[in-house]
Order: C-alpha cells, then sequence, then structure tokens
C-alpha cells in the first residue's frame, strides 16, 4: 500500500490539500503561505523520539493539530501521545477507513474552532513518511 497516495486520495475526499516537507524547519515557513490546519508526521522519519517531533512542530506552529503516525512497536504510547498534545494518532501502514476517519475529526474540529476557514484554504502538512513511495 502506498501511504501517501492514501493520503492524498483521503484529503482531497475532505477538500483538504496536502503540502510535503522534508524537514520540520519548513514548517514555518509553510504555514506562513498557507492556512495550515494539520501536520502528520513519522517521526522515524525525522529521526527522533515522538515527543521531540511532536515538540519540534508545536514550536514551529502551536496551533497546529498535529497527527502523530506510528508503527506497531508504539501502539502502547498512543495514550502518552495524545496526553502530550498530539490531536490523533495514525498506526502505520495506514488503513484508508482510518484515513477517512482522521479527516472526518479534522473536519469537525475546524468546524467548532472559533476560527474556522474557507474549505478551499485547509491544508494539511505531511512528512514524507518511511516506506512510502
Amino acid at each position: 500500500m502506498n501511504d501517501r497516495l492514501n493520503l492524498n486520495a483521503a484529503a482531497r475526499e475532505f477538500g483538504w490539500s496536502t503540502r510535503q516537507v522534508t524537514a520540520a524547519s519548513k514548517v514555518e515557513s509553510v504555514g506562513v503561505r498557507t492556512r495550515l490546519i494539520a501536520a502528520l508526521v513519522q517521526p522515524a522519519s525525522l529521526g527522533m523520539p515522538w515527543s521531540d517531533a511532536l515538540d519540534l512542530i508545536r514550536t514551529a506552529a502551536p496551533d497546529i493539530r498535529v497527527v502523530i503516525c506510528h508503527g506497531m512497536d508504539e501502539l502502547d504510547s498512543q495514550p502518552a501521545m495524545t496526553d502530550s498534545g498530539a490531536f490523533y494518532t495514525l498506526l502505520m501502514p495506514a488503513d484508508p477507513r482510518e484515513l477517512q476517519f482522521m479527516f472526518a475529526r479534522l473536519e469537525n474540529s475546524v468546524e467548532a474552532s472559533s476560527m474556522p476557514t474557507r474549505r478551499q484554504d485547509r491544508s494539511l502538512l505531511a512528512f514524507p513518511m518511511v516506506g512510502a513511495a
């Protein structure tokens, strides 16, 4: 399964656009040009623990909703991830239904926020995923 294709297809289904970045240092510069709503990050692709990746992204973009993508080896850490501020956790490789559920949660979160955005302004930042083509 190609995780990037599934992510892009699910994003389009919900009217979101995706922006690919190769390093956490790019979060702030991309955020200036677009209305970033969420970031998907697989900490292994950045070579750091999930807690460091979460802190790095939250420092660069404090209001962004962070989705931590992880493998089976970190399944037990899901409660700690959300307790630490991750918006959502996504087991990789991503199941298409789980991607749809994640986008539905993002959609509901945006609709409920005090600063709703126009649908065409909704952007998702995605870091390279380990094993994705």
